[in-house]
């Protein structure tokens, strides 16, 4: 089971209903209020990003190990922002590609056995993949940075609401809202907390209680049970993940705000997405763009500038399949997930290939129009559909999964 099922996101080592999570969060609040100025802000938000970090449980070989990650992560930013001529050529290349590697072997510990040092040192490091997503960015983003401290960087980089699920923030818009937080007013103080609110509400009374009716709580038992129950159970997995995930950022995002800090939202209503493309730019919006900013569009760029153009149609393709399958393996190493990231990319593949080659040459109002264009309503449909059968691969394996499917369509 992957880490952004149900009540996994606030249960790795602190409940957000907990009195230490309470009262760290009002602790900051009071210090932001009380005291916004640039260096009390910086001094008490390291404080409180450090006690929470303890609070989730990290222990000395942990800390110790984050101290040198974040080290290196600054000195690469860093040397990328001054560039300097005496490097070779691959040497920023080399250090994406170490913290790529680094946050899928911190993410599943089981990957590659005996060669994971996660593994073999017992290191466990809440939130440490997210820690990767930002040290990329900043690496990446370095040399258009105007101004680089060490000390904002690692407020930016171990700020508690963002640790445990994101939102993945970059520095420059982090920097910015530290230097001069976002304006808070009666209005914004009540809108902070109607977010945080309804956070608590999606979460720890939506997704928790209809956590029992998800197709994951059926166990390898699912193929049992009534085949108008599993359809239920299919149909709201996908509600429950979103009303769980989202609670949290909700949660979170509403956290920040009130200290003056504008995180990047992470959902955008995806369950109205038409399509599969609508549907990630909805769907756990800062990792999408995350991915499409550092992977896909560099190597779009790449291909469009050495490769043959006619080329560059299947090699775009390709970019889509690559993305998504990190998009996959990232939540977790398995046969499921890879399948998963393959009909994903299958899926958004065939859009493109339809929006260039079928669209063109359809008249509206013919049978074939009406099949490629379905209406609004019937799209939605489809797309639900489609990301609930496919996230049944998050749970049980492909052949557990489709016998299920055969059972539920009457196949078997």
């Amino acid at each position: 089971m992957t880490d952004i099922t149900v009540k996994s996101i606030a249960t790795q080592g602190l409940e957000l209903t907990s009195w230490s999570f309470l009262v760290l969060t009002c602790a900051a609040l009071f210090v932001n209020w009380q005291w916004p100025i640039l260096r009390v802000r910086l001094t008490s938000g390291l404080v409180f990003n450090i006690a929470f970090l303890m609070l989730l449980g990290l222990r000395l070989p942990e800390f110790l190990f984050l101290a040198v990650f974040l080290c290196f992560a600054y000195v690469a930013a860093q040397a990328a922002r001054k560039r300097p001529k005496t490097l070779p050529t691959l040497t920023f290349p080399l250090v994406i590609v170490c913290l790529w590697t680094l946050m899928f072997l911190a993410k599943d510990p089981v990957f590659a056995g005996s060669f994971n040092p996660f593994t073999v040192a017992g290191l466990k490091i809440i939130g440490l993949s997210y820690f990767c997503f930002r040290a990329i960015a900043t690496v990446m983003d370095a040399p258009e940075l105007e101004s680089f401290d060490p000390w904002v960087f690692l407020h930016y980089m171990t700020y508690f609401p963002t640790i445990i699920a994101g939102p993945i923030e970059r520095y420059e818009r982090f920097a910015e809202d530290l230097v001069k937080p976002a304006p808070i007013n009666i209005d914004v103080a009540l809108d902070c907390g109607r977010r945080i609110a309804m956070g608590f509400v999606k979460k720890y009374v939506l997704a928790d209680n209809l956590a029992p009716w998800g197709i994951f709580a059926f166990g390898g038992d699912a193929g049992s049970y009534p085949i108008w129950l599993v359809w239920l159970g299919i149909l709201l997995q996908l509600a429950i993940i979103f009303l769980d995930f989202s609670g949290y950022c909700d949660i979170m995002i509403g956290i920040a705000r009130a200290q003056g800090f504008r995180l990047q939202e992470n959902f955008a209503r995806p369950y109205l997405a038409p399509n599969l493309q609508e549907f990630w730019n909805r769907w756990h919006i800062s990792l999408t763009f995350f991915v499409r900013d550092y992977v896909f569009t560099p190597i779009s760029k790449w291909i469009a500038w050495n490769m043959p153009k006619r080329l560059h149609m299947r090699l775009m393709m390709t970019g889509y399949f690559l993305t998504m399958m990190i998009i996959a393996l990232w939540h977790q190493i398995t046969w499921g997930f890879f399948l998963f990231g393959l009909m994903h990319g299958a899926g958004l593949v065939a859009l493109q290939l339809k929006r260039k080659h079928l669209d063109p040459k359809l008249t509206d109002g013919s049978w074939a129009a009406m099949i490629s264009r379905p209406s609004f309503p019937t799209s939605v449909i489809i797309t639900y559909l489609f990301f609930c059968i496919s996230t049944m691969l998050w749970f049980f394996s492909p052949t557990v999964t489709w016998s299920i499917l055969l059972r539920t369509l009457g196949l078997v």
